[in-house]
Formats: C-alpha cells, sequence, structure tokens
C-alpha cells in the first residue's frame, strides 16, 4: 500500500472517531479535543474553580453552563438553591 493511501486511511479513521465522541456529548454539552479535567470543571457549587491548565479530551459544558449535582450542564441561572 502506498505511503499517500495509509495516509489517508490514517485521517479518514481519525475523523470517524471523533465524530462519533462529539455526536455522543449529552444537552449543552461540547466535544473540546483539550478541555478541563472533571475535577476542574465549573459546578453550581463551585462555579469559578482555579486548576491548573490541563488537556482532557471529551464533553464539556458549553460557555454559560456548569455541571449540577446530578452531573449534568445547566445554566448558572439554574443553579439558586444547590
Amino acid at each position: 500500500m502506498s505511503r499517500t493511501a495509509v495516509i489517508f486511511l490514517f485521517v479518514v479513521v481519525a475523523y470517524i472517531c471523533i465524530s462519533s465522541v462529539s455526536s455522543s456529548c449529552g444537552p449543552n454539552e461540547e466535544f473540546k479535543a483539550c478541555g478541563p479535567s472533571p475535577s476542574c470543571e465549573p459546578t453550581c457549587a463551585k462555579p469559578r474553580v482555579n486548576c491548573p491548565e490541563e488537556c482532557v479530551r471529551g464533553c464539556h459544558c458549553v460557555k454559560g453552563h456548569v455541571r449540577n449535582a446530578a452531573k449534568r450542564c445547566v445554566p448558572v441561572s439554574q443553579c439558586k438553591g444547590q
């Protein structure tokens, strides 16, 4: 197999893997190749988290959202009383 064919095959497989992960994110989440670790994501209890820069691949809350007690991404305005 030629070198070009191997590179093309690798790119196609990588694209399929990334697409399948990104489509499995929940509501108000987006796939990021580099985001905070789960222990450093903002939550209703700790909306402002000060953590060292990390790079964790996966589903993260979209801007303006934090994780609630059920680990779902919700708008910050829905955190009242939690």
